[in-house]
């Protein structure tokens, strides 16, 4: 037999509001000895079981699909399948009564001739959700109160939310309005069968919200947030900042994870895994595979192993790091046995990290090429013994940029002329010197050493070294009897015709000379600006050798013409420098400092007090 008058059921509604419905209808009774009667099991009908539910729109003569679509369908072991998802009781609202008010005093008035609430008070379906806390329909928070226990599940809205009328309006007019969430928004879109941003598809609906959720909560409140005591006006605004990372996938995801961070590098602490993430960690690090965060646990790791200097074998977030990726100064200096401070100052140099952040990383390979090179480091007091030359010459291969220096104290300051060479730079350098020279036993006649060829053809000894690595000297011979540089001899003859088909301008060095100033600084004008400043031209090598770097003489003239030193400006005040450095103090410099090493200023940015009135080349 069926129940008789029909009552429909409602598309938005529980089975537990249809069977309370039903029951108020029909008897006057609350679901639980209406269901009985009926031959229903209680406990299996409350669960979601899809017996039980069929069993009860067979007496009401209704289409169960309508209501087995709102119902989580138990599956054991704590899951449930709801519209194709599978979701765990922390999803739903079982424990808890949610409602709008609005929505109740709706369904009051709407009753023929005032009827009793019991009998069209419904519970929406998506008021069962978690993840659901504004009302679509009149943007307000939903009032959530906590159950007594599973029975009172039974008693429907009318005993469950006893305000009607005012009473109702009331909790209305104490809410404040409220937007639903894009995350609420993406949850219904998806169980309606919508697609929405890629990333969060790829999850489970629980992962996606649970995702999101835990995100947002510790990049809006911090990574020691006590989540476990949120209010809903809490998780709502956490699931609004989590879903603004979540929907642009891994990019998104690893913003916040670097505002987590940034966070502690402001106040100065280097960021770990544990103390950077703190409570996110915890989650992920939660071994019970039935609660499966879905793949933010790989991204968490991935950016932890990219971002934090962790030691090779250690395992994090159930992965393990089969090789270092960072280094700290700390960590980098321990692997070499190299004093922290100097190899600081050279990792700075070489811009791998800044010396005033001390919490910093630095790529690992990258890392280990700068400290492996300070072990094998000459210093530059010791260069010309190591390449049996001059000390001017040994000086000019460094200004010249052929030999490329170590510099291990800050840049702009005076530790900065504390320069080495890397041996390995070295021993590559006298590699090139000789690679195409015949060695001899004897000097061949008319052949010179490099020193007295570049006398004969007025030259730098260490042009004549620019012209053999570019390929450009042909006759090089290398004596068997001596070594490294004083070894090699050429043909002064052909060193004076190659310069004048090759060589125009001057060198580096001679545009240092000139312009009083250290040639690291043309170099670094150079560098400035697309080399506008002070133009460095190249002269293309052959053979694959190096290329020769040239400088203009009137580009020199007319830079002095252009930049004064300090020492330009006392001695137009004939003044001490320092006095005259007091002075300037409220003059901005032409360029940072830091970038070229010195300090240089605009004559037009000078007061006319401290314009000497011509300033020789």
């Amino acid at each position: 037999m069926t129940l008789f008058p029909h009552i429909p059921v409602d598309p938005a509604e529980t089975h537990l509001s249809f069977a309370s419905r039903l029951a108020a209808f029909h008897v006057g009774e609350r679901a639980g000895g209406f269901l009985s009667d009926q031959g229903i099991r209680l406990d299996r009908f409350v669960r979601g079981h899809q017996d039980a539910i069929e069993a009860l729109c067979a007496r009401a003569g209704v289409d169960p699909q309508p209501l087995l679509v709102n119902t989580p369908i138990p599956l054991g072991e704590r899951r449930y399948e709801l519209r194709s998802e599978v979701v765990s009781p922390d999803f739903l609202n079982n424990a808890l009564t949610v409602f709008c008010p609005i929505c109740l005093a709706e369904d009051d008035a709407g009753g023929a001739g005032g009827a009793d609430p019991a009998r069209v008070r419904r519970e929406h379906f998506i008021w069962k959700l978690r993840v659901v806390r504004t009302c679509p329909y009149h943007g307000m928070p939903l009032i959530v109160r906590p159950r007594k226990g599973w029975f009172e599940r039974l008693n429907g809205f009318a005993i469950s939310v006893p305000e009607r009328d005012d009473a109702l309006l009331a909790l209305y007019q104490a809410a404040p309005n409220r937007s639903v969430s894009p995350l609420q928004a993406y949850a219904l879109n998806r169980l309606d069968g919508m697609n929405g941003p890629a990333w969060l598809d790829n999850q489970t609906l629980e992962q996606a919200v649970r995702s999101s959720e835990m995100l947002g909560a510790f990049v809006l409140f911090g990574v020691k947030a006590p989540i476990g005591s949120f209010t809903p006006d809490q998780w709502d605004q956490a699931g609004r900042t989590g879903f603004a990372l979540t929907s642009r996938g891994e990019h998104g995801i690893r913003e916040g994870l670097n505002q987590l961070q940034e966070a502690l590098t402001k106040i100065g602490r280097r960021p770990q895994h544990r103390n950077a993430f703190g409570q996110l960690h915890s989650w992920l690090a939660d071994e019970d595979t039935s609660k499966d965060p879905g793949d933010i646990r790989g991204i968490v790791r991935e950016h932890i192993f990219e971002t934090v200097a962790i030691e090779p074998g250690r395992m994090v977030l159930g992965g393990r790091l089969d090789q270092r990726r960072l280094h700290t100064v700390g960590s980098l200096a321990e692997e070499f046995n190299l004093d922290a401070r100097t190899l600081r100052h050279v990792l700075a140099a070489k811009g791998l990290i800044t010396l005033d952040d001390p919490t910093g990383t630095l790529d690992a390979a990258m890392g280990r090429e700068v400290a492996a090179s300070i072990t094998r480091m000459v210093h530059v007091i010791s260069l010309p013994e190591a390449l049996n030359c001059g000390r001017p010459q040994a000086t000019a291969l460094i200004d010249e940029r052929i030999l490329p220096v170590i510099a291990t104290g800050q840049a702009g300051a005076p530790g900065r002329t504390q320069k080495a060479i890397d041996q390995a730079s070295i021993d590559g350098f006298l590699a090139e010197l000789t690679a195409d020279a015949v060695v001899v036993s004897e000097v061949p006649v008319g052949m010179v050493p490099i020193a007295k060829a570049a006398e004969k053809a007025k030259l730098l000894a260490v042009e004549v070294v620019q012209l053999l690595l570019g390929g450009f000297l042909t006759r090089v011979a290398c004596l068997s009897s001596d070594l490294g540089y004083a070894a090699v001899h050429v043909d002064p003859a052909e060193v004076g015709q190659v310069k004048r088909e090759v060589l125009v301008g001057i060198s580096v060095s001679k545009a240092a000379a000139i312009a009083t100033v250290p040639a690291q600084v043309i170099w670094a004008l150079a560098d400035l600006e697309n080399g506008s400043v002070l133009p460095v031209t190249r002269i293309a090598p052959r053979n694959g050798g190096r290329a020769i770097y040239r400088v203009s003489p009137e580009h020199v003239v007319e830079f002095r013409k252009r930049y004064l030193k300090r020492s330009d400006i006392a001695g137009h005040l004939e003044c001490a420098v320092e006095d005259a450095e007091r002075r300037l103090r409220v003059v901005r410099t032409a360029f940072p400092e830091n970038q070229i090493g010195m300090k240089l200023y605009r004559v037009e940015d000078l007061p006319a007090a401290l314009r000497p009135h011509a300033t020789a080349a």
